[in-house]
């Protein structure tokens, strides 16, 4: 057997024997994970190795194009889901999550923020106005790993290439309603709605037709950004990933879509909460090519 994909199955061993003689509440996620050493240093090739290597893959917590370069869940049973992801330098919004659980970096280097948010109106009834400020921001490096508690608003900016982190879900603890969603630094919140399939297979139509057919795309393109919910508009403009889309997307698609929902957004007098967002992102990525140098 791979020798990593054996430590693994170890871990959730040793762990299922814990919960079976101390019960779930009094198992400490973090510490176990911060005791797990075996696999800091993983290579991307010995990722994919341990994905082949297993007899059967347990039911995975993502597709595989939803969520970084690729996952991969190894372990889910009644108690906790372990996955692991190989992410590229792009970062992660601003988030928070839906459940308690744990994060251990395997591989890179990144900075990990903490956050807090002041909500003052609802624009729509899944975005919200208000004010995000920063609390708190830490340099981690490989083997360093830290608890993800229900609704804690953070973020993990890249400064390796390549980065890979192992999650651990506790699902006994997460209630069935928790929300989450994702916050568009100063000053929205997005609810982490899923878009529907309707709409998903709509931009993919689209998409083809910006290669094939560019005045015919333009009109259709119109048509449909016309007639979106200030949700789907707000997800266009700042979440066209593959995330929200389960699809990865050429930039000029990207590009022709995102600018036609930001000329809807000004018509419809909602581009100014975008505005502070933008001059984040450019703020942001000066202060990441200061670390990387």
């Amino acid at each position: 057997m791979n020798t990593h994909l054996e430590d693994i199955y170890n871990f959730e061993k040793e762990a299922l024997e814990l919960i079976s003689k101390n019960g779930h509440k009094n198992v400490n996620y973090i510490e176990k994970l911060q005791e797990f050493n075996s696999l800091n240093n993983i290579t991307e090739k010995e990722v994919y190795q341990l994905a082949l290597s297993s007899e059967k893959l347990p039911k995975q917590y993502y597709s595989e194009k939803q969520f970084g370069y690729f996952n991969v869940t190894l372990v889910n049973n009644e108690y906790f889901n372990m996955q692991i992801y190989i992410m590229n330098d792009i970062h992660t919004e601003v988030h928070n999550h839906a459940f308690n659980g744990a994060f251990k970096l395997l591989a890179g280097e990144a900075v990990h923020k903490t956050f807090q948010w002041e909500e003052s109106e609802r624009i729509d009834s899944a975005v919200h106005f208000g004010k995000l400020s920063e609390t708190n921001s830490i340099k981690f490096s490989t083997g360093d790993s830290c608890s993800i508690q229900l609704h804690t608003i953070h973020q993990i900016l890249r400064i390796a290439d390549i980065n890979i982190t192992l999650i651990l879900i506790d699902k006994k603890s997460t209630p069935k309603s928790a929300m989450n969603g994702y916050f568009l630094p100063p000053s929205l919140y997005i609810e982490n709605l899923d878009l529907s399939d309707d709409f998903k297979r709509k931009i993919y139509c689209l998409s083809i037709l910006i290669e094939t057919n560019q005045k015919f795309f333009d009109e259709e393109l119109k048509i449909f950004i016309s007639k979106r919910n200030t949700l789907e508009l707000f997800s266009l403009a700042t979440r066209f990933n593959s995330y929200a889309l389960e699809q990865e997307y050429k930039d000029d698609t990207r590009k022709s879509i995102i600018d036609a929902t930001l000329v809807e957004l000004k018509s419809r007098n909602l581009f100014h909460y975008l505005e502070g967002y933008f001059k984040y992102i450019k703020s942001q990525d000066r202060k990441l090519r200061f670390l990387k140098s």
